[in-house]
């Protein structure tokens, strides 16, 4: 039967007409039979030739266009603009790869259907089609995009910001009296930075910095109330409206509440103290010699300054000094220093003075002033030294003409020394505290 088959030339249907034989050629007998068996159907025969004839009629196809197609590494996006919709049929978006599906997507109404298609290969060539199927012709397709994804590029990770605002230390320099040293980067004129101090009582308290402190790098303050530590936290306030930005706070817990800076001058049997650290509710400063065990100082606190004049005929003096309450409880730790009460040095040097009208003050725009005095310091030893006191402040130097810039704008009592330090104890040479104010 198949060798019969294959040489019979066109398939014969009831759609096409039959072939006529040669002539006085013999019928074949399977044609007759085929023939036969229509004409034994009759009326059943019409009606089926009109049933298929009516299955076979083709419906417009539908108006469809891609609007757009963005294609990415390992995505795609698209928009599908249909209209005229068989609804007897089915619809889907397809897309493919090497002759098979990746993702089909139903198309059920006319519109724009918008959507994504994620988890390609970079570098891949696809085809997004949209296409037809129906039960007699199959999966046709309407339209086709070929395409090659992009290249994966990693992309470059995002520039670390460069602002920078920290705090670096927090140093006691009186009493509640603080220096907090910082640095800063790209701080540009958007930018208001300060630094917040932080109590543990949930209070705070605002340190706005001027060109001057930035350009320092540190800012001097008095603390508003005593507390055994406080946080100081670098804050840039926009003005682009940005939210501020807060970094991270320095802790500041010294191990002892005081330290003291301590200078003696032996033609006088002086002690000079300069106290540092927290008050923690002092209202008193004690000093005890601690040979004898007395208590030879006991005076209510007025600054972080005193001077003490000793008593001793002690070889090597002993001294304590504490901070104290008004029963006379200690609240803070002793500081403890000794001394030769006999020291001498036989240093030459110059030393000018002037007195607190002679000094020359200079304002800044920015409010604060400049102190410069003419001193001609100069000495055969190169560790002798000198200190100005300008109230609170303290400064040391070897130069000929003094200069202190950008001090608050207030006035201050003077107070000259010249110094040396032996064994690691600072003595003074030269004492002077003129009448009168610097900047009245």
């Amino acid at each position: 039967m198949g060798a019969e088959q294959s040489n019979l030339g066109k398939e014969i249907t009831t759609l096409q007409p039959t072939q006529k034989s040669a002539k006085g050629a013999k019928t074949n007998g399977l044609i007759d039979k085929i023939f036969n068996s229509i004409k034994s159907c009759g009326v059943a025969a019409s009606v089926a030739v009109v049933a298929v004839a009516g299955a076979t009629t083709v419906a417009p196809a539908p108006k469809a266009q891609f609007v757009h197609l963005a294609v990415e590494s390992t995505q795609i996006e698209y928009v599908l603009s249909v209209e005229e919709l068989n609804l007897q049929n089915q619809y889907a978006v397809v897309l493919s790869a090497s002759g098979e599906d990746v993702a089909t997507i139903p198309i059920e109404e006319d519109g724009l259907h918008e959507n994504s298609i994620e988890g390609l290969k970079p570098e891949w060539q696809y085809t997004l089609s949209f296409v037809q199927t129906d039960e007699m012709l199959g999966r046709k397709v309407l339209l086709k995009e070929t395409f090659q994804t992009k290249r994966n590029v990693t992309p470059e990770p995002p520039p670390e910001p460069t602002l920078v605002f920290a705090v670096d230390n927090v140093e006691a320099v009186g009493l509640d009296q603080i220096k907090v040293l910082f640095h800063h980067q790209d701080l540009d004129e958007t930018c208001t930075p300060e630094l917040v101090v932080g109590y543990p009582d949930g209070t705070q308290q605002t340190i706005a910095l001027s060109a001057r402190d930035l350009a320092n790098g540190y800012a001097q303050t008095t603390l508003e109330q005593s507390a055994t530590s406080i946080s100081v936290t670098p804050v840039v306030n926009f003005s682009t409206g940005e939210e501020p930005l807060k970094l991270e706070p320095f802790n500041f817990q010294p191990e002892q509440l005081l330290d003291a800076d301590v200078v003696v001058n032996t033609n006088y049997q002086m002690l000079t103290i300069y106290l540092k650290g927290m008050t923690n509710g002092a209202t008193r400063v004690q000093i005890s010699d601690q040979n004898t065990g007395e208590i030879v100082y006991n005076e209510y606190l007025f600054g972080s300054n005193l001077t003490y004049y000793y008593d001793t005929s002690d070889e090597v003096a002993n001294f304590a000094v504490c901070l104290c309450s008004e029963e006379g409880e200690k609240v803070s730790n002793d500081v403890q220093f000794s001394f030769n009460p006999q020291f001498s040095h036989s240093a030459t040097y110059t030393f000018n003075y002037k007195n607190p009208g002679d000094v020359e003050v200079t304002q800044n725009d920015d409010g604060t002033i400049n102190v410069t005095i003419q001193t001609d310091f100069q000495s055969d030893d190169s560790s002798v030294y000198y200190q100005v006191a300008l109230g609170d402040y303290r400064f040391v130097s070897q130069d000929a003409t003094f200069v202190a810039e950008g001090l608050p704008n207030e006035t201050y009592v003077l107070i000259y020394h010249v110094l040396v330090d032996v064994n690691g104890v600072t003595y003074s040479l030269h004492y002077v505290a003129p009448s009168g104010t610097v900047n009245e």
